[in-house]
């Protein structure tokens, strides 16, 4: 089976940090509010990824499956920091469990570094049961949390998200949620993932767990 590099869904960026879906100027998406002097990209530098289309493309093709494994918290209850009071319901969102798996992006560049799948949907009073697994659910998790597992690439953009995750510059993870509207009760239907820093994610609290090499 021939695995996708590129997502379904592109967005553009603007240079103060905006994005927009490519191709749908009617769909409007949720501006997560930067902390005050933050440089959008800069992590691209730190982990010296490519400047140029052509050169993302070719770091961005998988030889295949790598025995590098993740798991984070998708989301939880923890207020959005986007505009208004919004939080999810990480019990609502439409989500499709094994087998079938997600696209799972570094940041929103519109590249695939791996494939990604729900795991556990955790109520706050369950989390010693994960200890006991040797998971951690961090304390400044708000509410119920939607774990999810991850494998990624074997890529050259794949082993740079790698890097990111290990030096501490990807932290979080981000979902990208189609019908999203609390306001309408409409708790979004989930369309890929995306892993990134935490000053470029809505949900504080989807933090990155584990990793490890199986």
């Amino acid at each position: 089976m021939k695995l996708p590099s590129k997502s379904t869904i592109q967005f553009t960026h603007g240079a103060d940090g905006s994005v927009q879906m490519e191709g749908r100027a009617d769909v409007s998406l949720l501006k997560v509010q930067k902390p005050q002097g933050y440089t959008p990209f800069l992590w691209m530098d730190q982990l010296s990824l490519p400047r140029f289309q052509e050169d993302w493309e070719w770091a961005a093709h998988p030889k295949g499956l790598s025995r590098r494994h993740l798991r984070f918290i998708l989301a939880d209850e923890s207020p959005l920091r986007t505009p208004g009071q919004r939080t999810y319901d990480p019990s609502k969102i439409l989500v499709q469990y094994p087998p079938d798996y997600y696209a799972l992006t570094l940041s929103h560049t519109g590249f695939i570094i791996g494939f990604t799948q729900p795991e556990a949907l955790i109520p706050s009073e369950r989390r010693e049961d994960w200890l006991a697994l040797g998971i951690r659910i961090p304390e400044t998790t708000v509410g119920q949390c939607l774990i999810f597992k991850a494998v990624l690439y074997e890529s050259p953009l794949a082993d740079a998200a790698w890097r990111g995750i290990e030096r501490g510059i990807l932290t979080h993870s981000c979902a990208v949620l189609a019908d999203f509207d609390p306001d309408q009760n409409m708790p979004g239907t989930l369309r890929e993932v995306a892993i990134g820093p935490s000053e470029e994610v809505g949900c504080s609290g989807a933090k990155i767990l584990q990793h490890w090499e199986a």
